[in-house]
């Protein structure tokens, strides 16, 4: 039997979607910039047809850009698009917007689930402005409550659960939080002490798993929790695996500053003959 569990750190973006052959760049923090000199991400929007568009991501790495994941962006009616991505966590997200003065009102949601919503200054990619709500998109649950400026996060509340929150929790940063050892480090802990369930096996039961972690300003861990879902099997798993992982973490800068950063660890559960 040989069990392949694939691995993927990444901090979890928020901003998934396109106007028309629109060009957006960010800086590491998230904020968008007019110079590509500071930029670390782009976001480049292209017309398909009246209704679709394609948002595809780059990330400018040794001084070339890399695509990273393209987004399709449908119009489905005249408030409210539909994104969908076959690189991203959550595969499908329905847009609702509403025009008010200098931008849109926005609301995403995941089926019936409502994920995120606030100000943004485009239909997509959203450009964050002032107060956002960000909710668990497996409960509906408040998860956080925040603070952007020209999309880059200033300040939130990121809930534990629904009495305990931790404040200034980043998903972007200048120096991401990351496994003592780096990302090769990490996927060989987890592949040493990953077992596949007897059941899930039997059943061929396969599928990713996202967990994500809350890496705190001294390296430690908190927060651990499921953002995506395959069956209780293989969650079970995931989350015992992550667990395990030792507390060896740097965590994350911004302005040479450390900071409380949140990262996600999908782990696909493959069964190879």
């Amino acid at each position: 039997m040989k069990v392949y569990l694939a691995l993927l750190i990444f901090i979890i973006p928020l901003n998934l979607s396109g106007q028309i052959d629109t060009i957006i760049f960010y800086s590491r923090s998230g904020r968008s910039v007019d110079s590509t000199d500071n930029a670390v991400y782009r976001e480049k929007i292209t017309k398909r047809s009246n209704r679709t568009f394609i948002s595809t991501t780059f990330l400018k790495k040794d001084e070339e850009w890399w695509m990273i994941y393209q987004t399709k962006i449908r119009k489905n009616t005249d408030s409210t698009v539909i994104l969908s991505s076959k690189s991203l966590a959550n595969k499908k997200t329905q847009r609702y917007f509403h025009k008010i003065r200098n931008g849109y009102l926005i609301r995403d949601y995941i089926g019936p689930v409502l994920i995120q919503e606030g100000f943004s200054k485009l239909i997509f990619p959203v450009i964050k402005s002032g107060p956002w709500k960000a909710y668990d998109p497996s409960t509906g649950e408040l998860k956080a409550e925040e603070i952007y400026s020209e999309n880059q996060l200033i300040t939130n509340k990121y809930w534990l659960n629904n009495s305990e929150f931790i404040k200034d929790v980043f998903y972007m940063a200048d120096k991401v939080a990351e496994f003592q050892g780096g990302d090769t480090a990490l996927i060989n802990f987890i592949s040493e002490h990953a077992r596949y369930p007897k059941y899930a096996y039997n059943k061929h039961m396969a599928g990713v798993v996202v967990v994500r972690l809350l890496v705190l300003k001294d390296g430690t861990v908190t927060g651990i929790d499921l953002m995506k879902k395959a069956n209780k099997f293989l969650d079970l798993e995931a989350l015992r695996i992550v667990r395990s992982i030792p507390e060896t973490w740097i965590p994350g800068e911004i302005n040479y500053r450390k900071v409380n950063m949140l990262v996600t660890v999908p782990i696909t559960f493959r069964i190879i003959q």
